[in-house]
């Protein structure tokens, strides 16, 4: 059978970003406790709702929708790179995550200046500890390496991804990364799909998305005439999007291979 060119999503479809961040928040909220007296469920739901609400209200927040970068992210990323919109995103994140963990911190309690530095260094070396793929990731992934040239095809900031994907231990599956904010747009953007199948020296013909983003990733394979595997967890909200239906659904990375098979891109067993 002929290559198959595979493009994959990273975040909630190889790696457990949801429950990566939900735990380094829940570590943080532990230690604040520890130091403070806080009572770390309360600074949990304070510094989820803070950071989300600075993030959206904040004048970086229209590129930082239009590459990916999650608010979660903007309190620990360093956002390197010569673009333009991230050295501003870059000087703008210290006073983001200054301003997000002292109101987070003061709705429970705590006024001392030096406490929201203090916190935010924490989190930033907590979330360095967890970039974990679902437990299926790398059987699935070593089964498909030997059929079909993959490609990593995934919205966010460059450092911040590639940190995922190195701490993950999952770069060296892949024949290309493609990040957006190394574009500047990203999926659904038809461009970015066509770049990675052109990286991957593939046809439209031969390529499929997988990922868990209706929005993002299936009508992304759509715009750009390729298949699509739409990969929707039990465990996760589901996300729909009107008029976008994907060429197979399945519920973990285990059930890619048959998919595929159906799709006649590989051979199942």
């Amino acid at each position: 059978m002929d290559t198959t060119f595979l493009l994959l999503d990273l975040d909630d479809t190889l790696v457990a970003e949801d429950a990566s961040i939900e735990r380094a928040f829940r570590a943080t909220s532990e230690i604040a406790q520890s130091r403070y007296g806080v009572h770390p469920e309360a600074l949990y739901t304070s510094i989820r709702r803070h950071s989300s609400r600075l993030w959206h209200g904040s004048p970086m927040y229209g590129y930082a929708r239009s590459i990916g970068i999650a608010s979660w992210e903007g309190l620990w990323g360093d956002f390197t790179g010569d673009d333009p919109n991230l050295r501003a995103l870059r000087g703008w994140v210290p006073r983001y995550r200054r301003e997000a963990w002292a109101t987070a911190l003061a709705e429970v309690g705590v006024t001392d200046e030096g406490a929201a530095a203090e916190i935010s260094e924490i989190f930033i070396e907590q979330r360095a500890r967890f970039h974990e793929p679902f437990p299926e990731t790398v059987s699935v992934l070593s089964v498909l390496r030997r059929s079909c040239r993959m490609a990593l095809v995934t919205n966010g900031a460059p450092d911040v991804q590639r940190r995922k994907l190195d701490e993950s231990g999952l770069a060296h599956f892949f024949d290309a990364v493609l990040i957006s904010g190394e574009f500047g747009f990203g999926k659904p953007d038809p461009r970015i799909f066509h770049s990675a199948i052109e990286r991957l020296g593939g046809s439209a013909e031969r390529s499929a998305m997988v990922g868990d983003s209706a929005s993002r990733d299936i009508a992304g394979a759509k715009a750009a005439r390729i298949k699509s595997v739409w990969i929707v967890r039990p465990s996760l909200e589901r996300e729909t999007h009107q008029g976008v239906t994907p060429d197979e659904t399945i519920g973990s990375l285990e059930e890619l291979v048959p998919a595929l098979g159906r799709l006649g891109l590989i051979e199942s067993a």
